[in-house]
């Protein structure tokens, strides 16, 4: 365990004892976990051909369901906890979904018996928090009822893109670690094409650019797709995947400070709060009363802007840590040409079932695919050696996070969403009020005029009883379909309890 140089220097570190330096700041340095982030792999149905009246009948029921979807605007159940959903991945333009776990595509046309009928995808939430192994046998175990059920049965199967990842601590400052210069001078590859994306920051009448997101490779010709980002960035601004955070907690990668200012900024779904959490940080753990009263004062004072308070919050608080993704995209074709190998690699578990074993071949075996991806088609080199960065990457234990189903980042990721949305429901509160204009008013006052203003004739009622209960039936036009809308939540949340 150890410090950054860059935290001993900040104000707050400086005024904490040793026990308690420890206690907030404290991480493993340059560390990285590795993971497999996405699994795609194709299916073949038994007999498939234009002419099977059972194929047919299964892509029948699907498109009914994209009817009723198209008519009603609304996800449409299928069954076994399947949902119909309007996605499509190339020519597979038929999906039913597990909610936050898997996609399941179907092709609606018979294109040739070389092409498969079906394609699953496998998200990352459950390929982090579950055995892999599992999740795959569960995915192609929901395939198997779907199909039974037309007397149909899956044939065997095949990797289509396999996504390896990982997740590292080391790179602090994207911007500088990745200038043009020293991509120049360090990286090695055969790779032809590269690109970068980041953003545009004004602060203090100054122009500053970041760099979030650099690749390399052609997306959608390269047998391999290399991306190198901001995951810290990706999660919180997309807000669904909080169990990130624990699993970079629980694996050191942040700190107790880190993980606070993480978890606020997620709440607000917004990256640049990460600097309001830092001040937030130091009014509940700081000591100098000089320090919180200027924190209260800026965050107070409504002509504060974003940049006033990054610009205070650096004066006094360390940088949050960045968790950079290095993420290694293979696709068919890079398993493809090299058929004969993978049929003669070893398998961990021979009683798995028997259509997956190609599969659990690469993924118990992809020591041999990445280092090949590590070593021969990109390196970074100064001087003859490997760039240490680099070398920590090619030197991470290959193994996966999750070897039992992990209930604790379960329920993290359950608690940190239901407060996203706690939050989403507050500020609706607030603006609801402000439009009903009342000003000066509390947060249950509030509730109860929002509560009275649903009925439809607006009338004032006393809905709040002494035993805390409604005392009148809401009536409105707006909870006429609320009963849908819950029952659609309840299959668009199940997955992240």
């Amino acid at each position: 365990m150890s410090i950054r140089v860059d935290i001993t220097r900040t104000k707050m570190y400086k005024e904490l004892n040793q026990e308690i330096q420890n206690k907030y700041f404290n991480q493993l340095n340059k560390k990285y976990i590795h993971n497999i982030d996405n699994i795609y792999y194709s299916c073949f149905i038994t007999n498939d051909n234009e002419e099977n009246i059972r194929v047919q009948k299964l892509i029948n029921d699907l498109l009914e369901c994209k009817r009723q979807m198209m008519q009603s605007y609304e996800e449409t159940p299928f069954k076994y906890g399947l949902i119909y959903e309007a996605k499509r991945h190339a020519t597979y333009g038929l999906c039913i979904t597990s909610k936050d776990r898997y996609d399941i595509f179907v092709d609606e046309f018979y294109r040739n018996e070389k092409t498969p009928r079906i394609l699953i995808k496998i998200r990352s939430m459950p390929l982090w928090i579950e055995p892999i192994d599992k999740v795959l046998e569960e995915t192609l175990k929901t395939l198997d009822k779907v199909l039974s059920d037309y007397n149909l049965s899956a044939q065997c199967t095949r990797e289509n893109r396999i996504d390896y990842c990982y997740h590292t601590n080391y790179i602090q400052n994207p911007r500088k670690h990745f200038k043009d210069e020293v991509l120049e001078s360090t990286l090695v590859t055969t790779m032809k094409s590269y690109g970068v994306q980041g953003k545009i920051k004004r602060q203090f009448s100054k122009t500053k650019l970041t760099k979030d997101y650099i690749c390399f490779g052609n997306r959608k010709s390269n047998n391999v797709f290399i991306r190198i980002y901001n995951k810290t960035r990706e999660v919180i601004e997309q807000g669904y995947k909080a169990f990130f955070i624990h699993k970079w907690y629980e694996h050191k990668l942040i700190s107790f400070y880190d993980k606070y200012c993480l978890e606020y900024a997620f709440e607000h779904k917004n990256y640049d709060k990460l600097h309001t959490a830092r001040l937030n940080f130091y009014l509940q753990y700081g000591q100098d009363k000089t320090i919180k009263k200027r924190i209260l004062d800026l965050l107070n004072n409504e002509e504060t802007t974003r940049q006033d308070i990054e610009a205070f919050a650096d004066l006094i608080m360390p940088k949050v840590t960045i968790i950079c993704n290095i993420e290694f995209e293979t696709k068919r074709k890079f398993y493809y040409y090299s058929d004969k190998q993978i049929n003669a690699l070893p398998l961990l578990d021979n009683s798995k079932d028997y259509r997956l074993h190609r599969l659990f071949k690469i993924i118990d075996n992809r020591v041999i695919f990445l280092n090949y991806i590590n070593h021969d088609l990109m390196t970074y080199e100064k001087n003859s050696k490997t760039c240490s960065w680099w070398k920590r990457l090619q030197e991470c234990k290959i193994k996966s996070v999750s070897s039992k189903k992990d209930e604790l980042s379960r329920e993290y990721n359950k608690n940190l969403n239901e407060k996203l949305v706690k939050r989403k429901f507050i500020n609706n509160v607030a603006s609801l009020s402000v439009y009903s204009d009342n000003n000066d008013t509390d947060f249950t006052t509030d509730i109860c005029d929002v509560l009275s203003n649903m009925n439809d004739n607006h009338t004032q009622y006393g809905l709040v009883s002494e035993l805390g209960v409604l005392g009148e039936e809401i009536s409105s036009e707006l909870l006429r379909d609320y009963q849908v809308i819950k029952d659609k939540k309840n299959r668009l949340l199940k997955n992240r309890k």
